[in-house]
């Protein structure tokens, strides 16, 4: 998710509302997430799929904040300004 407009293609989908489609987006970026949210265009996908809720996504999104808060990358993104993300994650985990 390096190219700018495949990163529009994919929040578009996410942003959709299908859950069994955006369920497939997030498993499939299982083990990416710490360091899609490093890069300046997947990092948008990151927060989007934070950010999405729903009966149906939950079990998703929690995987993606527990990947985030156990990687070992985890201060670099904190270090690089992943801090909207990050409180996001908070609220998420905290809803």
């Amino acid at each position: 998710m390096q190219d700018p407009f495949g990163n529009y293609v994919v929040q578009y989908v996410l942003e959709l509302g299908h859950v069994e489609a955006t369920a497939t987006i997030m498993r499939q970026l299982y083990g990416q997430y710490p360091e899609l949210a490093q890069q300046k265009f997947s990092s948008n996908v990151v927060e989007k799929c934070l950010k999405l809720g729903g009966p149906g996504l939950a079990e998703c999104r929690e995987r993606v904040i527990r990947e985030l808060m156990v990687s070992p990358l985890l201060p670099r993104l904190l270090q690089v300004g992943l801090v909207q993300p990050l409180s996001v994650l908070t609220y998420a985990w905290c809803p």
